[in-house]
């Protein structure tokens, strides 16, 4: 019988298996690590985490390719026969929540998970709950647009209140990040500001500490960050308020804050397939015909992590646009890193958008 975790086979998967389906893995069983096991004879090979994967992907790799060449062949493990206490104190030492658990011949027989089952579960639960609502980054939330490419779908109100899945898309917003200790927030305001102030001044937000940003007149997805220069002291997240995600925003803070970078901005993998077959040609002669060729790119996400220093360079009252910014960063050499995000993550701006995220609502959140 296992002392820790009874569900530790679904997190064993096959050395020839995909990071797809390593991915699919870390997702359904809730843990923070893969375990890898030999193909011949089931031993435990080491471990992929979720951040081994974004790795992998940021250096050229594709969701198809074998994770043979990204398993950490050295992580962290204890003897099945260690003591609680031990485990606790290693797992505090290293700072990891899971460590696996091997036999004297090296399989993997259980996984150590800290703050789960410990003889202590109930302190080390109640001391989480505590670190977790006390997370003091703020998020800067940009509700000022105009939403035109929306316009002929929803045009009683703003783009940050119109309804996917039953609800305002800018609760759902601040609802996933809520659920992960974010409780202060900042809310750039334009157009019909006054229906997204009255929204939020609701009782359900009362345990929120919500301050709006109010822009004379637009200011880009930028601008009215200036507004708020100096009274940030630690990173700040921002977000467009016309995206609906469940993309862990604490784990983009803490990639920010270790790389100690100036901006991290989330991005995303994207294929684009030529509908056509695509010709080359050298000597006025065809060289090749390539049917339908794939394109892979990232993609920008409209979130991002801010180091209060950075948001100096924003001038006061001025129109911005974030990509515009990261540019000015970027030539003034300011470090800027991707985030790569693989969580559910959809733009409500468009038409079909809004419709396919209306069908796939009750698909990623709570209704």
């Amino acid at each position: 019988m296992n002392k820790f975790s009874p569900t530790y086979k679904q997190a064993i998967l096959s050395e020839n298996s995909t990071l797809k389906e390593c991915l699919k893995l870390i997702t359904k069983s809730g843990l923070l690590i893969a375990c890898i096991s030999s193909f011949q004879n089931e031993r435990f090979l080491g471990i992929l985490t979720d951040s081994d994967i974004r790795r992998a992907l940021l250096n050229g790799a594709s969701l198809d390719d074998s994770i043979e060449k990204w398993i950490n062949r050295n992580p962290v493990t204890a003897n099945v026969n260690s003591a609680s206490d031990e485990l606790f104190e290693l797992s505090h030492r290293v700072g990891k929540r899971e460590i696996p658990l091997l036999d004297d011949q090296g399989f993997l027989v259980d996984i150590f998970i800290l703050g789960l089952n410990d003889i202590r579960t109930s302190q080390i639960k109640q001391k989480y709950v505590e670190i977790k609502n006390q997370v003091s980054n703020y998020m800067f939330i940009l509700a000022g647009g105009l939403g035109t490419r929306l316009r002929s779908i929803v045009n009683d109100r703003p783009k940050p209140l119109a309804i996917v899945g039953g609800k305002p898309i800018i609760e759902t917003l601040l609802n996933q990040a809520s659920s992960q200790g974010i409780k202060n927030f900042y809310i750039s305001t334009n157009y019909l500001a006054e229906q997204i102030e009255e929204f939020l001044s609701s009782e359900r937000f009362s345990e929120l500490n919500i301050e709006f940003v109010k822009e004379k007149q637009p200011l880009g997805t930028a601008g009215s960050i200036g507004f708020i220069k100096n009274k940030i002291k630690e990173s700040i997240i921002v977000c467009n308020a016309d995206i609906l995600t469940n993309v862990q925003y604490l784990k983009i803070i803490e990639e920010h804050e270790k790389q100690n970078a100036d901006i991290t901005c989330a991005v995303r993998p994207y294929q684009y397939t030529v509908p056509y077959g695509v010709i080359d040609v050298m000597d006025k002669k065809i060289s090749s015909i390539n049917e339908k060729p794939k394109f892979n790119f990232l993609v920008n996400t409209g979130i991002y992590v801010l180091k209060p220093k950075i948001i100096e360079l924003i001038e006061n009252d001025q129109y911005l646009n974030m990509t515009d910014f990261i540019t000015k960063c970027n030539t003034r050499g300011k470090k800027i890193i991707p985030y790569l995000i693989h969580e559910y993550w959809i733009d409500v701006g468009l038409p079909e958008e809004y419709l396919k995220a209306n069908d796939e609502y009750h698909l990623h959140f709570e209704s």
